[in-house]
């Protein structure tokens, strides 16, 4: 009965419990020796450390680049076509910027110029949230692979929001438009660039 409870202790011991498959090796100072290829709790729990900051960074860095490209997914749709704003910009340009004037295609002209404009800006706007979120690894310093890697995104997604806009019935695709959204991100990604280097030049050793 004595040697029955002595094994049942042995076995439900918190030791036998951490490693059941592996024989527990003690120093000459009674410690625990860890056994090869076993994890200790300490180098586990700095892998979970790691593990919540990577997925703490990804969500702060990568949440705006999504929500942006949301945004623009919804900008191209045909509640912000041509046809549907044209009625709320020209009363505004006639009665406001432009009272002068009285031609229709002058107004037409000019909305184009602003949604071009609108085009650049937006892809300026998600290559910087690009850079900032493959920088946030590199604690700010940007490299050409970010630089690339940034700008493919963004005309990745050019391309696919102009497909996207060739099943709208009031839009169409247009490469000049694919044209327009890469150079806003080059120059989002310029101003990341030259951000940075300022903020290297100006940082102390």
């Amino acid at each position: 009965m004595e040697n029955s409870v002595q094994s049942w202790h042995r076995h439900t011991s918190p030791n036998h419990l951490i490693r059941p498959h592996q024989h527990i090796r003690r120093d000459r100072h009674g410690k625990i020796v860890t056994a090869p290829g076993a994890v200790s709790s300490d180098v586990l729990a700095k892998h979970i450390v790691k593990a919540r900051h990577l997925v703490y960074t990804l969500t702060v860095n990568l949440a705006p680049v999504l929500l942006w490209m949301i945004v623009i997914f919804i900008l191209s749709t045909d509640s912000f076509s041509s046809a549907a704003t044209t009625p709320l910009v020209a009363p505004f340009l006639f009665l406001h910027l432009f009272p002068g004037l009285s031609a229709i295609h002058v107004v037409e002209t000019i909305e184009l110029l602003i949604r071009k404009l609108a085009h650049g800006s937006e892809y300026f706007i998600l290559a910087i949230l690009l850079m900032r979120a493959v920088n946030a690894r590199s604690a700010g310093i940007v490299t050409k692979r970010h630089m690339i890697w940034s700008l493919t995104v963004a005309v990745i997604y050019a391309l696919s929001d102009e497909w996207h806009q060739s099943f709208v019935p009031s839009r169409s695709a247009s490469v000049s438009d694919v044209i327009i959204d890469a150079i806003g991100a080059s120059c989002g990604i310029l101003s990341s660039y030259l951000r940075s280097w300022r903020t290297n030049m100006t940082s102390p050793p």
